[in-house]
């Protein structure tokens, strides 16, 4: 039985026609469906998932999400791409604001403000191996996580763990943006990104060792601002675009297709193998005026569906994953049909794996070629020997079984029906399928995933890697697999991969919640409630989760790992210091989780009324002084009789205490005059 390779990322695809589901969050590069004639005029109803993070796809073969409350750092006033602010907090609040003159360790409160809100919301967002870009409501563009060639496209090579403004060239808006990811390649080559302006025109940054960024040239130099492509022809304009490990696919406004960078396997297209190609070059048309309605770009091999709903591949097919009926481990550098299984077949989905593919045709009946190890396939084999090199059946669970919804990850397969029930198939060894049990056997058959309550059924599904995530048509989401980096959010993590073979419900972060969109990937979970917010949970490493860090920020709003879903986007305020006047705070602000507030002392002072600046980051990043005044008040003394101490009064008090003592002595004296007179007797 063959293992997944050590190091290599799991790319997991899923994808549905129920229109009930909405978006979902996923990897879109090798998931695609449509109609004639055009890429726009189709719903994509789409999800998948990736090693390192996750994203959402549209309409008209765009990369699109529910509005998901994200606001961009550049709404802040210090920005790292020097785009300048829209908006400032509203300010920071100090209780009390003053206290006794030199005497350290007065307790004082530091109150945050909400964090600014633009009223942005992202309505594209590309998930690549390590960073992302988004489209904002306003109309720009934006992009976190690495950055190391520039791929963020801010003018810099600082990474980011929010949002930060993409310096699209001037007066271009972006319409289609498309990040690179790895899946059988060097991640470290996956560090570029792609997109389409309002002008018709494509653009790239980022890494360009492969000529992968379709300027004419190849080199390891970043490239951190949008370049314009070069056009194969005069006047080219673009339709769609296709980020893969090291080379690109696009389409133009007249359907055709071009791919450029990399072309070691055939993945080009192009009737060549071997290689790079720094410019875009016409993918082989495999019949007289072929149009291509949609195209996405893999580790090793193309994918792409042409106007007629029929089905294409290319590069390499180690598995049979191109689906012509052979297989062997040479270059495929022509466009070839997918065999179709039944005459006349057309494709309504599709989707690719690393090895295998599944895909449902415009009856409702499932189909899949490619690795069959342990037993994904789901047509009843398993094992070496049972690779499929043209597209099978599977096995329906009952007679007149149609499919709706399917998301393949490597080794195991889910698959909603016509009747809203659930199946598995594939791997189990971590319980991923969802039957009670967790084995080392390979389950090859569709079997029903186990129902948490009677009557339960499912709106949505989304495999990950060896975990898998679903909707019920109540809105609640469940959870059922591997959890050691708290990607089942149910408030827990195992130190080591502990199966947890039934589904159990996802912690909802509000009473009441319910879940439109769910996406499982590597280690990292993202979901999208009804009201459109997107929360995340599970492994953080590189700011996937994007809710902003940089390890100082309150609890729960960090680079750690999260157990329990947390906002993602979320712009948190994280308050690291206050000076009054020369001296710092010591030791520095402390967050209170009860009362939401960041606790301190103040250091001794003579009095005096002092300036207070506030040292504080908007979602990991340092931003500038917020200043406030805080008085120290000068001390006196009240000496009492008897044993009892000097008691140390501060001005105020000290005017209070006196008024009040003035007041007595003046009320005693009225009264000793109207007093009738006594009679004191001394004897001797």
């Amino acid at each position: 039985m063959r293992s997944k390779p050590v190091g290599e990322p799991t790319t997991c695809v899923s994808t549905g026609e129920n229109a009930a589901t909405g978006p979902h969050w996923g990897h879109s590069r090798h998931t695609f469906k449509g109609s004639p004639p055009l890429m726009r005029s189709f719903r994509v109803v789409s999800a998948s998932c990736l090693a390192l993070a996750m994203i959402v796809l549209g309409g008209g073969g765009l990369l699109t999400a529910r509005p998901a409350h994200a606001d961009p750092a550049e709404t802040n006033p210090l920005l790292r791409g020097g785009v300048p602010a829209s908006e400032t907090v509203d300010g920071f609040t100090l209780s009390p604001t003053k206290g006794p003159a030199n005497t350290a360790g007065t307790h004082t409160t530091i109150t945050p403000p909400s964090p600014p809100t633009s009223g942005i919301t992202f309505t594209q967002v590309s998930a690549g191996y390590a960073h992302s870009l988004a489209i904002g409501s306003d109309g720009n563009t934006y992009a976190w996580g690495s950055n190391d060639y520039g791929q963020l496209g801010d003018g810099s090579r600082i990474g980011s763990y929010i949002p930060v403004r993409v310096r699209t060239p001037a007066g271009v808006r972006f319409t289609q943006v498309s990040a690179s990811d790895s899946l059988v390649q060097n991640p470290r080559y996956a560090d570029f990104s792609l997109a389409i302006g309002d002008d018709g025109h494509a653009y790239s940054w980022g890494l360009n060792r492969y000529g992968q960024l379709g300027n004419g040239s190849s080199d390891l130099n970043p490239h951190p601002t949008p370049a314009r492509i070069i056009d194969p022809a005069p006047d080219t304009t673009w339709r769609a675009i296709s980020a893969g490990d090291d080379h690109s696919l696009g389409i133009d406004s007249n359907g055709h297709a071009y791919s450029w960078g990399y072309n070691g396997y055939g993945q080009l297209g192009n009737g060549s193998s071997g290689g790079v190609n720094p410019t875009p070059g016409r993918v082989t048309d495999p019949t007289p005026n072929t149009t291509w309605t949609s195209i996405s770009a893999g580790g090793k091999h193309s994918l792409a569906l042409d106007n007629n709903g029929h089905a294409y591949s290319w590069g390499i097919n180690d598995f049979g994953q191109l689906g012509n009926n052979s297989r062997d481990n040479n270059p495929h550098p022509t466009p070839a049909r997918v065999t179709d299984p039944a005459p006349n077949t057309t494709w309504k989905t599709i989707s690719a794996g690393d090895y295998h593919n599944l895909a449902i045709d415009n009856h409702g009946h499932a189909y899949s070629w490619g690795d069959n190890d342990h037993g994904q396939l789901g047509n009843g084999s398993s094992g070496i020997g049972t690779n499929r090199t043209t597209p099978v059946r599977v096995t329906d669970p009952a007679p007149n079984t149609t499919w709706t919804t399917i998301s393949a990850c490597n080794f195991h397969s889910l698959a909603i029906d016509s009747d809203h029930h659930a199946y598995s198939w594939g791997d189990n060894r971590a319980g991923e399928l969802g039957n009670g049990s967790s084995d080392t056997n390979p389950h090859p058959t569709p079997a029903r995933v186990t129902d948490p309550d009677p009557n339960t059924t499912w709106k949505t599904i989304s495999a990950g890697d060896y975990y898998s995530l679903a909707i019920d048509n109540n809105g609640h989401a469940y959870s059922w697999g591997y959890n050691d980096y708290g990607q089942l959010g149910n408030g827990s993590s195992d130190s080591r991969p502990t199966p947890h073979p039934t589904p159990a419900r996802v912690t909802d972060p509000d009473p009441n919640t319910t879940w439109t969109t769910i996406s499982a990937g590597f280690g990292n979970s993202l979901a999208i409630d009804s009201n459109g917010h997107a929360y995340s949970w599970g492994w953080n490493r590189y700011g996937q989760l994007g809710n902003g860090s940089n390890g100082t920020n309150p609890p729960d709003y960090d680079n750690a790992d999260k157990h329990t879903p947390v906002p993602a986007g979320l712009r948190t305020i994280a308050v690291t210091g206050i000076t009054l006047d020369r001296s710092d705070a010591t030791p520095p602000p402390a967050w209170n989780t009860g009362n939401h507030t960041w606790d301190t002392t103040a250091p001794a002072h003579p009095d005096g009324q002092v300036t207070a600046n506030i040292h504080w980051t908007l979602g990991g990043q340092p931003q500038p002084d917020y200043p406030l005044t805080y008085t120290y008040t000068h001390q006196y003394t009240l000496p009492k009789a008897g044993s009892i101490p000097i008691q140390r009064l501060s001005g105020e008090t000290l005017l209070l205490l006196t008024t009040l003592a003035a007041l007595t002595t003046t009320a005693h004296q009225h009264a000793r005059r109207h007093q009738p007179g006594r009679h004191t007797t001394i004897s001797a």
